[in-house]
């Protein structure tokens, strides 16, 4: 068993088991929680070669389930969370403000060191009792942006054409192909949607720091803040350095603080029986992971927290919770974007056969759009943050005409074909009109279908819901207040619900399958980086996942990659 499955066994969902003696012993002398948030934050479970001989990194899972577990541990009078350079967005980060309330209101302290604090790292300052940040760090409150680039003035240079359509007003990922900046619909959905998370932001920091929300904007419209000036604005409390920490704590817990790592403190508490020998009789629930664009074949693993969706890998996982009679539910973790139209389709039909014998329960975390939302639609009860962006029902198709940039480059190809339109998918040449005629309509066919399959999970008419759709993206409140959603909340709100479902008792602890497990072949990290700009790091990633989507005839995925600071 993997220790992520005792991890979450002891996390309120495990088997029950007593501590052994030594890890009480261990662990007797630690009263304070410490917890290093930097760097990729995984959402799927790998293995691999180098799995077998290296410390596996912490998980979203274990994160949020090692703070609910502290909280059940009487020896743990507070926690620390120390914050540096980490991937998480939004939607994971108002889940850990979630799992840090969780741990608040069970008596216990929660503390915050903040090295350099962007705008999202202030929703910690939200959640915890005492917010500390170095004093010559600077707390960037500067307020939100979301930007798009468009690339049709350099295409256009190019001579190379997209011939790109898509079925929704709203479903604008083909805008930047094919114009030079946003349409009115594209910029109405994106002001609503940062409108939505820039008003969740505003009330949870008006709520936690004790300041009126017309403070809070006014002071992010006159950031940035230096550290001093922060604190005398009230949006933290301390000015110190890491080596002064432990004598704050000292002096505001009135007790010496002795910590305890996160990594160290799972191992100590994972209880060892293993969930999968066949004599076990307990019901067990299941977590499915489905991170990453959706595409044909095996998932894989990119690196630096970048994961993809391979249909055959996560039918592989439904079918396995559907078939195994110990699995009374199963939650459907959801953090993507969409991609392959008609393998969306071939997982939601995994999903629908699941639901019709046991109960499903989706938890979305940053963004289950589209594709992601697709696959959401079967299940019994559906759940996302405040600031989950969801929604986009919606598809696109079509192909990059490169013919013009051959020739300008003078490369020729020839053809040599059988059947009218053998050439359809070529990029040497522009579709027929006839052909134009039939992808539209193939487009059209495809969001018809998408639509009453999301009328049907959600038990409205499809004109009703249309409403909703039309390629356009909703955080987790819209979404819910259109009936997209059935409740806001995290992981650690979606395990109790589908409790509830099975007939399971809150209190009781049951055993956990993580699936599925995705192999990870690369070579571990090397203790340096290069001096690349981020843009160029992160579009490197982006260039393994165009790949595998460039395959596919027709697309349901978000209609702009967001990314809002």
């Amino acid at each position: 068993m993997s220790t992520l499955g005792k991890t979450l066994q002891s996390a309120g969902i495990g088997l029950g088991s007593l501590l052994s003696w030594r890890a009480r012993r261990d662990a007797v002398g630690a009263n304070l929680l410490e917890i290093n948030l930097a760097g990729p934050l995984e959402e799927v479970q790998l293995s691999g070669l180098w799995q077998r001989f290296l410390p596996a990194s912490l998980t979203m899972r274990e994160l949020l389930f090692g703070i609910s577990l502290a909280s059940e541990i009487p020896s743990i009078r507070a926690l620390l969370i120390r914050v540096s350079d980490h991937d998480l967005g939004w939607g994971r980060m108002d889940e850990l403000c979630e799992a840090l309330r969780r741990f608040r209101g069970a008596g216990k302290q929660a503390i915050a060191f903040l090295e350099q604090p962007e705008n999202i790292d202030t929703m910690l300052a939200a959640a915890c009792d005492r917010v500390v940040v170095p004093p010559g760090s600077l707390l960037h409150l500067t307020g939100l942006m979301s930007e798009v680039i468009y690339f049709k003035g350099m295409l256009d240079k190019l001579e190379i054409k997209p011939e790109l359509y898509q079925a929704g007003k709203y479903k604008s990922a083909v805008e930047p192909f094919t114009r030079e900046g946003m349409s009115r619909a594209h910029r109405e959905a994106v002001e609503y949607l940062l409108d939505g998370i820039f008003e969740h932001w505003v009330n949870s920091l008006a709520q936690g720091r004790g300041l009126e929300p017309a403070t809070v904007k006014k002071l992010i419209d006159d950031g940035p803040w230096s550290a001093e000036r922060a604190r005398e604005q009230g949006l933290i409390d301390e000015t110190l350095y890491e080596d002064q920490l432990d004598d704050y704590l000292e002096k505001w817990l009135g007790i010496t603080p002795r910590r305890l790592e996160l990594g160290k403190f799972l191992r100590l508490f994972s209880p060892p029986p293993s969930i999968t020998d066949p004599w076990k009789k307990t019901r067990a629930l299941a977590i499915i992971s489905a991170s990453g664009p959706i595409h044909a074949g095996e998932s894989r693993y990119l690196g630096a927290g970048d994961a993809t969706v391979g249909a055959d890998t996560l039918r592989e996982a439904i079918s396995f919770a559907r078939e195994n009679d110990q699995v009374a539910a199963v939650i459907l973790r959801i953090d993507s974007p969409g991609g392959s139209a008609v393998h969306s389709d071939l997982i939601w039909r995994e999903v629908e056969r699941l639901r019709e014998q046991k109960p499903v329960v989706v938890s979305m975390a940053d963004v289950a759009a589209s594709g992601g939302y697709y696959i959401a639609m079967p299940a019994d009860h559906l759940l996302a943050t405040p600031f989950t962006i969801t929604g986009s029902i919606g598809v696109i198709g079509g192909k990059i005409n490169l013919k013009g940039l051959y020739t300008k480059v003078g490369l020729k190809k020839e053809h040599v074909r059988r059947g009218r339109h053998a050439d359809m998918e070529s990029d040497y040449g522009p579709y027929s009109t006839e052909l134009k005629l039939k992808l539209k309509n193939e487009m059209e066919t495809i969001y018809r279908t998408f639509v009453e399959k999301a009328a049907k999970g959600r038990k409205r008419e499809p004109r009703e819901l249309e409403q909703s759709a039309q390629g356009r993206v909703w955080t987790g409140s819209q979404a819910r207040d259109r009936g997209l959603l059935d409740e806001l909340g995290g992981l650690l709100t979606a395990i109790d619900r589908a409790k509830e479902r099975a007939g399971i008792p809150l209190s009781r602890k049951v055993p956990v399958f993580v699936l599925p497990r995705i192999k990870k072949l690369s070579l571990p990290s090397l203790p340096f980086s290069l001096p690349l700009p981020s843009g160029i790091v992160r579009a490197a990633g982006q260039l393994s996942i165009y790949e595998i989507l460039a395959r596919e005839p027709s697309l349901a995925l978000m209609p702009f990659k967001i990314r809002i600071k």
